[in-house]
């Protein structure tokens, strides 16, 4: 009995790797399809960005029907010292709350590293923002905020709102989008 099921697995196995033996589809090993004897982002232990929209959306199905969040921010690529519009709408059904507080990271070629984590920016009003059903709360950002630039490159703003059950934990949603500071 035990056989046949050595048999079945050893043949799942087989099955995932390509032909040859091969691996197929992404992961580490994969080699980035550079010239031979040149670096890959890897070598230098820098990395391309992962992908980040300018836009952003998460929805949970509730008893009360749907509670669906977007964020966008405007404009997907930016120069130095312009304002970023940051956009939250309320897609669902259900009150969500938010509120001014959120994070920008920078891609370091290896990581996405906090820029608001000190300074003038680091510092919210602690208040809460109801977000009605179709509501909509937005708020700008002066990429300027330090010596007046950002540095080139991509960057990530994450921010969060709530989705409280009145019979169950709340949910929290995480929103992700990213713009890039030109040169």
């Amino acid at each position: 009995m035990k056989r046949p099921l050595m048999v079945v697995t050893v043949v799942a196995i087989v099955a995932a790797c390509g032909p040859g033996g091969e691996r197929t589809g992404q992961g580490p090993d994969q080699t980035s399809g550079a010239a031979p004897g040149s670096p890959s982002p890897t070598d230098s232990g820098q990395q391309p960005a992962p992908e980040v929209k300018s836009r952003d959306l998460e929805r949970l199905e509730v008893e009360e029907g749907v509670a669906a969040v977007e964020l966008e921010v405007s404009p997907d690529v930016v120069a130095s010292g312009t304002d970023i519009g940051i956009v939250l709408t309320n897609l669902g059904d259900v009150e969500l709350l938010t509120g001014e507080a959120f994070t920008v990271g920078r891609w370091n070629g290896a990581e996405w590293v906090d820029v608001t984590s000190s300074g003038a920016l680091s510092a919210f009003p602690d208040i809460g923002i109801v977000l009605r059903p179709a509501g909509t709360w937005s708020q700008s950002w002066p990429s300027g905020f330090r010596d007046d630039h950002l540095d080139p490159g991509q960057y990530q703003l994450m921010k969060e709102a709530t989705y409280s059950a009145p019979d169950r934990a709340d949910h929290e949603f995480v929103l992700r989008a990213g713009f890039e500071v030109a040169g």
